[in-house]
């Protein structure tokens, strides 16, 4: 398969600084009431929703209402706006914050009474975070459309003005080239990665944080069956994973994330958000000259 290889323009200079702070995993999850945005696996400024036997390792908050699929499991805490449906086997092993919670056949959780992230705070937060990924100095600029080969990319924020399109079975190489730099891929419109999708990284650091990811879309952001995707997923709009594809942080570590910032996300059936690991307070370590 042919790939191609994108370098960025830019020498790396000054430090340019994303806050985040990422939970994911069974026990990961900060104090009730002292949660933002990004100590969730999962937000949505509307409705969750994951199908039979989907994985969510960290806390999830929705809007509206949250939906969960049977024998499906949520490692931390849980929030809905609304009604919390628990499907036949479903699991969350912490709390469930909602108005109202039902319980299919042999679902398990926690009832709680605090909030972990209010809806409008979350979106204000993602808001904030999209304008400053967006904002990012030293970006490479690249054309809208599909990617239909292979692809290698270097450390570096990546411009897109328009849709991004990755073709179904392709491989996505991130090359940190021994650095622990970020990866920034801000898309002006939707960004839809093919079943099948596989995005790794290659030649990490021998010591030091492991490099971040963030796909950022004005849009929606669409994740095919099968697909294994590295990295936090924010989208303006909707995020919709399919079935037993994957969302983790590269090497297991910080990331694995999906958040929508005004809309809903939907987990499809055997998929996976977060790889179980703990991240701490952590913040895009590349630089670029602006």
């Amino acid at each position: 398969m042919m790939k191609t290889l994108m370098r960025p323009l830019a020498a790396f200079s000054t430090l340019a600084t994303i806050a985040l702070v990422v939970s994911t995993g069974a026990g990961a999850s900060p104090a009730p009431g002292e949660a933002g945005v990004f100590d969730n696996a999962v937000f949505a400024a509307t409705y969750v929703s994951t199908g039979a036997s989907a994985n969510i390792n960290g806390d999830v908050v929705s809007g509206t209402y949250l939906t969960t699929g049977a024998s499906s499991t949520i490692t931390g805490n849980t929030e809905s706006g609304g009604i919390a449906t628990l499907g036949a086997g479903a699991t969350v092993s912490g709390t469930v914050v909602s108005p109202g919670t039902v319980f299919g056949a042999s679902a398990s959780a926690g009832i709680g009474a605090t909030s972990l992230t209010t809806p409008a705070d979350g979106a204000a937060q993602l808001a904030t975070t999209q304008n400053d990924l967006n904002d990012l100095p030293g970006g490479i600029a690249q054309a809208l459309g599909d990617v239909p080969t292979g692809i290698t990319y270097i450390s570096g924020v990546y411009d897109i003005t328009g849709l991004r399109t990755y073709t179904a079975d392709t491989t996505i190489v991130l090359d940190a080239d021994n650095t622990s730099d970020d990866f920034v891929f801000n898309v002006s419109d939707y960004i839809t990665f093919g079943a099948g999708v596989k995005v790794v990284m290659e030649n990490l650091p021998d010591s030091g944080p492991v490099p971040q990811v963030f796909w950022n879309a004005a849009n929606y952001i669409s994740i095919g069956a099968y697909a294994e995707i590295l990295g936090t997923v924010i989208a303006q709009h909707y995020v919709s994973t399919g079935a037993y594809s994957t969302v983790n942080g590269p090497s297991g570590e910080c990331g694995g994330a999906v958040y929508s910032q005004s809309s809903y996300v939907s987990v499809g059936a055997g998929a996976s958000v977060g790889a179980g690991g703990t991240c701490q307070d952590f913040y895009t370590s590349t630089n670029y000259d602006g």
